[in-house]
């Protein structure tokens, strides 16, 4: 045993074991098994809509983000550091063009928090093999609703869980892994950052009141020292954030235009609906029930784990639903407490029916419909919020903006009466940002209303409250002077501006190959003397479903690698090691890449990418080498009663390993 986890492994009073926590030949079977399921939860709606883009509003964001940060510095993006130069890496590494690439990696995170569910439960839950499996089930299909285009939490979420499963194993290795795992999610979304810390504090101080021990040894004293670590990590790379251009203060969301309007009723009115919207598909009646009864089949600091965040999940919800604070939607997405112990209510359920075999299979299978099915129902209703003939637009409308002098203003008119018009203005912006060449990003504005009230310097007034307040920001927004405006059929449904002679007609012929982004595109602009106009470098393209599938798969893939080194040095075990190497290579890759471009490496091309994935994936290869693997801990296998007894009798689980 190496030093460095000798003096932190003790063994609890009450210690017992746990039915099936071993490593057994079977369990790579099973996790690869689990594997596919996930992937091809993730991989079919797209392959079977036809889908050529990443589903989700924000996936537009990360596109410009992204653009935008590798060409001109990540400071100008730098909200969420972490997000682009996570993108910019994965995607130059493997050569991937941008779409397929966030698409893909958007799946793959999906997988990779199943897997890292199954590593926090491994060995400290009942159920054996079919506990884990079914937590990682549960937990991988409730990430479908983060798989809207929710970059920034899918990564964060997989490296909290990851963070946790280290934590729980009790010894300075898994300490600074959960550092790093806590580190490089949060800078991919610091807001919840905090709310992560917040759980992990509860639990901690829960642990202190418990444990007879106290200090750096104990769960609360380790849970303490890695979130300084981390928040030392997400820290710093905010405050890099200060060096380079400053932030590009845009709205991306419909959220933020009503927050900047000042129509916080509008807002909270907003909030309460989609909640109630999307209450029925995280399925309560269900999942609540069995995840009260689920925190009988865990222990010692997952169990605390898991209680505090499930509590944080449940006080979260409400409070966002009366202070309009933030949206309540977005807390249970990110509860994935609740399935994981739900999955853990299914395994109580087992122990009462194991003399009737049918009964067991027949009641697993009920519970994991009745969970799973409004979760997979959500797929239904997600779509990519970008089509070929946006980004056709928008791209013609980039390469006209390359004709004009730099800091024009680039003016895109929407005037849709027959969509929701806050959501519609907001996913005009992000496209143009994505499309127009990365360094005219900050040069687009948008104007709510007419082309004739825009002409003559006035807000648009149909007597809507949203609408007009909309319209009077969008215009006072524009910078006087010289501007060049944009229409197209797509975001503009009058008809006046199609026949308004002030503007002038731009198109580009369609291509039978379609190897022309813009193809077939046509743009009323105020840009004179319309011409044939070559394509810019860096244009984005669409995809194809094949391509983001494989896109998904190689994502996943090079993840475990990047991560393999770090995840086989934190854990003994091969299930654990395994099913949380893509997290690692999540937090491990982030931090890289990010490092390097605040010291001026460049991100776009491949040899950047290709430096930071090789510091990533190398550094836990090293210390795997010099320090050896990670030392067989009883603690990682035995998990200590929260109150030092023994749960359920001793008895063993009822569903054996075969």
């Amino acid at each position: 045993m190496t030093s460095t986890d000798a003096s932190d492994v003790r063994r609890a009073p009450g210690d017992h074991p746990i039915d099936g926590a071993g490593s057994h030949g079977g369990d790579l079977v099973w996790l690869t098994v689990l594997t596919a399921v996930l992937v091809a939860v993730f991989a079919w709606p797209g392959l079977v809509r036809g889908w050529t883009f990443g589903v989700g509003p924000d996936e537009t964001v990360y596109l410009w983000w992204t653009r935008l940060g590798v060409a001109e510095g990540i400071s100008l993006v730098g909200g969420r550091p972490g997000v682009p130069a996570l993108i910019a890496a994965v995607a130059g590494a493997l050569g991937a063009p941008l779409v397929p690439a966030l698409a893909g990696l958007q799946q793959a995170l999906g997988v990779s928090i199943g897997l890292a569910s199954v590593v926090l439960v491994h060995g400290r839950a009942h159920g054996g093999r079919p506990g884990w499996a079914l937590v990682g089930l549960m937990a991988g299909v409730f990430a479908v609703h983060l798989a809207g285009g929710y970059v920034a939490n899918l990564a964060f979420a997989a490296t909290f869980l990851a963070a946790a499963a280290a934590l729980a194993r009790r010894t300075r290795r898994g300490v600074i892994a959960a550092a790093l795992l806590l580190g490089g999610g949060g800078l991919s979304h610091p807001q919840f950052f905090l709310a992560g810390a917040a759980i992990l504090v509860a639990a901690a101080a829960v642990a202190w009141v418990l444990e007879p021990e106290h200090g750096w040894r104990s769960d609360a004293g380790r849970v303490l020292v890695a979130l300084a670590g981390a928040g030392l990590v997400v820290g710093v790379g905010l405050l890099s954030m200060l060096l380079g251009p400053a932030r590009v203060s845009v709205d991306t969301s419909k959220d933020g235009f009503l927050r900047r309007a000042g129509l916080d009723d509008a807002l909270t009115r907003n909030y309460l609906f989609r909640f109630r919207e999307s209450a029925r598909r995280f399925a309560p009646w269900v999942t609540l029930p069995l995840a009260a009864i689920g925190t009988l089949q865990v222990h010692g600091f997952t169990r605390r784990f898991l209680i505090a965040w499930a509590a944080f999940t449940l006080v979260g919800v409400p409070v966002g639903m009366v202070t309009g604070w933030f949206p309540p939607e977005r807390v249970m997405t990110f509860g994935f407490a609740l399935p994981i112990l739900a999955a853990q209510g299914v395994t109580w359920v087992w122990e009462r029916t194991e003399p009737r075999r049918w009964l067991t299979v027949a009641s697993t299978l009920l519970v994991v419909a009745l969970v799973s099915l409004p979760a997979l129902n959500t797929q239904r209703s997600q779509q990519p919020f970008m089509s070929r003939e946006d980004l056709a637009a928008a791209t013609l409308a980039g390469r006209i903006a390359e004709t004009l002098p730099p800091d024009t203003p680039l003016v895109f008119v929407v005037d849709d009466p027959d969509r929701f018009v806050t959501f519609n203005a907001t996913n005009v912006a992000n496209i143009a940002r994505a499309a127009v060449p990365a360094e005219r990003a900050d040069d687009v504005y948008i104007f709510v209303g007419a082309l004739d009230d825009l002409l003559e310097g006035r807000p648009t007034e149909r007597g809507e409250e949203e609408f007009d307040a909309l319209s009077r920001i969008t215009l006072a927004d524009i910078p006087e002077g010289e501007r060049a405006l944009f229409v197209a059929p797509e975001w503009n449904l009058a008809p006046s501006p199609f026949v308004d002679d002030r503007l002038v007609s731009w198109q580009v012929a369609s291509t039978s190959t379609g190897a022309d982004p813009a193809g077939g595109a046509e743009v009323r602009s105020s840009v004179p003397d319309p011409r044939p106009l070559p394509a810019s470098e860096g244009e984005l393209a669409p995809s194809s479903p094949v391509a983001i599938a494989l896109s998904g798969l190689a994502m996943l893939g090079f993840l475990w690698i990047v991560g393999a080194g770090w995840a086989r040095w934190t854990f003994d075990g091969r299930v654990a090691a395994v099913a949380s190497a893509p997290a690692f290579g999540v937090a491990a890759l982030t931090v890289a890449a990010l490092t390097l471009e605040r010291l001026g490496v460049p991100l776009d091309g491949w040899w950047g990418p290709a430096l930071a994935s090789a510091l990533a994936g190398l550094g836990g290869y090293a210390l795997r080498v010099v320090q050896g693997k990670a030392v067989h801990d009883p603690t990682s296998q035995v998990d200590e009663a929260p109150d030092h007894e023994h749960e359920h009798g001793g008895r063993h689980d009822p569903v054996p390993d075969p």
